[in-house]
């Protein structure tokens, strides 16, 4: 309060240092009491500032709504009808109003003089709708059938949206701004990361992305394993293995390992069993030795997450089970109190109301001991009442969707939680091997998720490599194109066609033998040539192959293989999880992920490069053409197509979060990918009459295309 913040703001004055010179606070962090009356801003001054730049823009299909609500208040007041807008799939037609049918089955004995059926209803609100459309967003309705209105934009007014995205940028939808824990990751301590905590550390990461670029004040939280009665017999081990650990920190190279060594010497020897139950009590108790133990495993174990999270460009705050220990005997206290929690055989339990389970929550055993139950109850305390959340997410696997429906009813009960605040489990399927079961290595064990991702790395640079190699052949082929024609024009086979003229055809032996005589590489000759997708007969037409030699490579030879590897392996592991529901299983296969052809991260970020490829060679500066006043026309099909793409980025973000599937995000930069090939087979760009224009619209193209990645976290390369 403010009282308060004065107080420490007058001790630090009066103990300020001399010999510190004074700054000045910006005014935004200068309490009201402390700040300086605002001067009026001189006329000439103000009218100089720069406008602001928009912090958000409503989508297309929220902003359509609106108009459509307004409309329908004005024509049918308090009809109580839900106004239903939905984006149309017919030619020429942008969107749908179907409100009319309910709309007069709503208000029947009510309805206004000369309204006698739906279609009458839709013709009031469509009349109404072009009334309230103060942006002039809608160049046309059209009631159809028995009462729907078609809807179609304005092109002049989308072109003005494009133009606000290439001055700033794909913006977010406006949204309520709310405090959002994200629970997800939650790795064990002294165990191996496993593909179950990759998917859901690379769901949950996307969908912190999704709601920081809305606004909301996002808690990444990392509930790691970091407690419990396995923790004495790792202290006694390590005890054991490292007696000289309090001044040496124990070099554990293979947590997994030690773990296993640890839990055989516990299975098979009693009186170490005994020590290992000691520990426990010992840790439990706050001995320093055992503490000192437990933060050392701990550490080595942040240590192996961190090579994960760091690969993935993942952000966590460590908030583990130990944190909430303190809490947990008020809590179970405040629930007994209140009733929810009740005794069942020397335990505590609570049977939530509404629960369709039999199995209750145990927030306390018989043994008077604590369960993951005990723990989680809580986590969503501290989480609601402490933190003040407005918003939990919890990100695991579908298995443990019986407990978080338990979890959440159990604080409804305890009325910690209400109908504002929105709790959501977040479930995802399983990671699967080609032959459909649970993802291992061919040994059968559990395949380490850094090896995992460098392997795609790996691939991913080792293909590159190739491909530098064929662009640096094809280049220098470019420049002995007629000699080559002559050599390989010796061994030209001729295929006669049943209807039209016969063709000639090279084979890749025979190319390979040509290339050779030029003194160079067969193996990176052989690998060119398999670039240009021979037929299936494996020859390339010589007409083809002449078309080849006057074309530019497709690869750039100055890129830097490692980084460019680095973006496309991980960001191809990252997608390959998202872009299928994430409650469905998905297999697991480097070929699908990395081919750069279809809906993976490989063919994404090779047409983002290829759009700045374009942008770049034009040799126009697009900002410098927008500040001069060239401005987006949308004439052929095709550009308008690929506009009208572009204004469902808002609606995109809008159902990601709304249903927390990041699927929506990957089917969107998909379908524009496909959209922007179409219109660029469709429209010439460099040289043509319409280049600024269309220079514009693939600049806003390019600034929604790298915002997706953004959000899914996949990287960008504006070379490739």
């Amino acid at each position: 309060n403010n009282s308060a913040l004065q107080l420490l703001l007058v001790r630090a004055m009066s103990s300020h240092d001399p010999c510190v010179t004074r700054f000045a606070m910006p005014s935004s962090l200068v309490p009201n009491f402390l700040a300086p009356a605002a001067q009026p801003i001189a006329p000439t001054i103000a009218a100089s500032l720069p406008v602001p730049a928009p912090a958000s823009a409503k989508g297309v299909l929220s902003a359509i709504t609106t108009i459509c609500q307004d409309a329908q208040e004005v024509s049918f007041p308090a009809s109580g009808a839900p106004v239903n807008v939905a984006v149309s799939g017919r030619d020429g037609v942008d969107y749908q109003n179907n409100s009319a049918l309910q709309l007069f089955g709503n208000m029947k004995g009510r309805l206004p003089e000369g309204v006698k059926s739906p279609r009458d209803v839709a013709q009031r609100l469509a009349e109404q709708m072009v009334a309230c459309d103060s942006e002039k967003i809608i160049a046309s309705t059209e009631v159809a059938g028995p009462g729907f209105i078609n809807i179609t934009l304005s092109v002049e007014w989308i072109a003005s949206r494009l133009q606000t995205i290439v001055l700033h940028g794909a913006l977010p939808p406006p949204s309520v701004k709310s405090k959002v824990v994200v629970d997800f990751s939650s790795p064990n301590v002294a165990k191996e990361m496993h593909v179950g905590h990759l998917r859901s550390t690379i769901i949950g990461d996307t969908i912190c992305r999704a709601l920081e670029f809305c606004g909301h004040e996002v808690l990444r939280v990392n509930h790691v394993g970091d407690w419990g009665t396995q923790f004495g017999m790792l202290i006694a081990h390590l005890k054991n293995v490292f007696p000289d650990f309090a001044t040496k920190p124990p070099p554990i190279a293979d947590l997994q390992q030690f773990y296993k060594d640890a839990k055989k010497v516990f299975d098979e020897d009693e009186s170490f069993k005994k020590v290992a139950h000691q520990e426990v009590v010992r840790l439990q108790g706050g001995d320093g030795v055992a503490r000192n133990a437990w933060q050392q495993i701990c550490q080595v174990s942040r240590t192996e997450f961190e090579k994960v999270y760091s690969r993935l460009e993942v952000s966590l705050q460590e908030v583990g089970e130990s944190y909430y220990n303190e809490y947990i005997p008020p809590v179970i206290d405040h629930l007994e109190q209140i009733g929810v929690a009740t005794e069942s055989k020397g335990a505590k339990v609570i049977f939530p109301p509404g629960s369709k389970h039999e199995q209750p929550l145990m927030v306390r055993k018989s043994d008077g001991g604590f369960s993951y139950d005990s723990t989680d109850m809580a986590a969503i305390w501290y989480r609601l009442l402490e933190l003040k959340a407005d918003w939990l997410i919890y990100v695991t696997d579908a298995g443990q969707a019986p407990h978080f429906e338990l979890i959440f009813l159990a604080a409804k009960a305890a009325g910690w939680a209400t109908d504002k605040q929105r709790l959501d489990h977040t479930p995802f399927g399983l990671v699967c091997g080609d032959d459909g079961k649970k993802f291992k290595t061919r040994s059968g064990t559990t395949v380490r998720l850094v090896d995992l991702l460098d392997e795609a790395v790996s691939r991913m640079r080792l293909e590159l490599s190739k491909r530098v190699e064929c662009a640096k052949l094809h280049s220098a082929l470019m420049k002995e194109a007629e000699h080559l024609q002559q050599l390989v024009g010796k061994d030209v086979l001729v295929q006669k066609a049943s209807e039209g003229p016969s063709t000639e055809h090279i084979s890749k032996e025979s190319f390979v033998k040509a290339v050779t005589v030029l003194g160079k590489d067969a193996d990176v000759a052989s690998d060119l040539f398999d670039s240009w997708d021979p037929k299936e007969s494996g020859t390339i037409e010589t007409m083809a192959l002449a078309k080849h030699l006057t074309k530019g490579p497709t690869t750039d030879v100055t890129i830097d293989i490692d980084e460019t590897a680095r973006v496309l392996g991980y960001g191809a592991v990252k997608y390959a999880d998202l872009k299928g529901n994430r409650i469905s299983d998905y297999k697991f296969s480097f070929e699908r992920m990395l081919d750069h052809r279809g809906n993976t991260a490989v063919y994404l970020l090779y047409a983002g490069a290829r759009l700045a490829s374009i942008i770049r060679n034009s040799g126009s500066d697009v900002q410098k053409l927008a500040a001069a006043g060239h401005v987006i026309e949308l004439k052929h099909w095709s550009e308008l197509a690929l506009a009208k793409h572009l204004l469902r980025f808002q609606e995109l973000v809008e159902q990601a979060l709304k249903t927390l599937l990041p699927s929506a995000i990957c089917e969107y930069v998909y379908e524009l990918c496909n959209v922007y090939t179409a219109f660029y087979k469709e429209c010439r760009v460099i040289g043509s009459a319409e280049e600024s224009s269309r220079l514009l619209l693939m600049e806003a193209c390019l600034r929604v295309m790298q915002k997706c990645f953004s959000l899914l976290g996949i990287g960008y390369l504006d070379r490739i």
